[in-house]
């Protein structure tokens, strides 16, 4: 499962966001310092790697870099760094429809054979004689799919209404922390 975390200082405030995947939110890693306690750190489930992305570069934008002089994370890029090539839904079905079988079809596209098959899943497609075809409704047909036959767009919805009461605290909090830095500058 991909999702994209953030790091919280013990005023609640952020200052890493990240991609991850496994147990990396809570690990060193790479990065410069230690990552803070557990519940320090916020998790932001993602459909894809391409998802999980896609919230890491918004979150950094939202927030700001400190070395730029725009906000309060330390992130040294914008990120989406380190991401695997992203193919559409067509690509992927069409590669496996005119292969023999996975692998070759992976190596059509210049995927890892293993990659390809967890997008293949993660699509939701299923193997039917030898054809792929999807085995979830779409909401809108002409819109790219990450999965569970929802678009960018719709889980974006369903995920800010399912974690509704989550967000808006996290904006309350950030918003009395900025006032609070206001007051004192």
């Amino acid at each position: 499962m991909y999702y994209t975390y953030l790091w919280l200082r013990e005023d609640g405030t952020p200052y890493y966001v990240g991609k991850g995947f496994g147990n990396r939110a809570y690990v060193k890693h790479s990065h410069k310092f230690p990552p803070p306690t557990k519940e320090q750190i916020v998790v932001y489930p993602a459909v894809s790697e391409a998802e999980a992305f896609e919230a890491e570069i918004a979150l950094i934008w939202y927030y700001g870099r400190k070395d730029l002089g725009l906000g309060c994370l330390r992130n040294l890029t914008s990120g989406g760094e380190g991401r695997t090539e992203w193919f559409t839904d067509d690509q992927i079905i069409n590669a496996y429809n005119s292969s023999s079988d996975y692998v070759q079809a992976a190596d059509k596209l210049g995927m890892k054979p293993s990659p390809f098959g967890k997008r293949c899943r993660a699509l939701g497609l299923k193997a039917k004689g030898r054809i792929y075809k999807r085995s979830v409704a779409m909401c809108h047909p002409l819109r790219k799919h990450y999965g569970k036959g929802l678009c960018h767009g719709c889980y974006l919805v369903k995920y800010k209404n399912d974690n509704r009461d989550t967000i808006n605290s996290y904006k309350r909090e950030w918003n009395k922390t900025q006032k609070t830095q206001k007051r004192t500058q």
